[in-house]
């Protein structure tokens, strides 16, 4: 089921918090982060570990962006390597 642009919805996957202090340059460019809410269903997902988000900030992103439901989950193991 298509809804607006013809976006079913979007999967957001560790967004970069790129308005810190601490950014690196190289993605500084795609702040400010919008906060308006998007047209279409979205999931953020977020990790407790992740050096580039906090969890603050991910809740807050989940619900400026329409989805006031965000869960915290706990911390993400590291996928084994073999």
């Amino acid at each position: 089921m298509a809804g607006v642009l013809g976006l079913a919805g979007a999967l957001l996957v560790a967004p970069a918090d790129v308005e810190r202090a601490d950014t690196p340059e190289l993605i500084r460019c795609f702040a400010p982060i919008p906060i308006q809410p998007l047209p279409f269903r979205s999931l953020l997902v977020a990790s407790s570990n992740d050096e580039y988000l906090s969890m603050d900030r991910a809740e807050h992103f989940a619900r400026r962006w329409g989805r006031a439901g965000a869960r915290r989950r706990r911390r993400l193991r590291p996928l084994a390597r073999g």
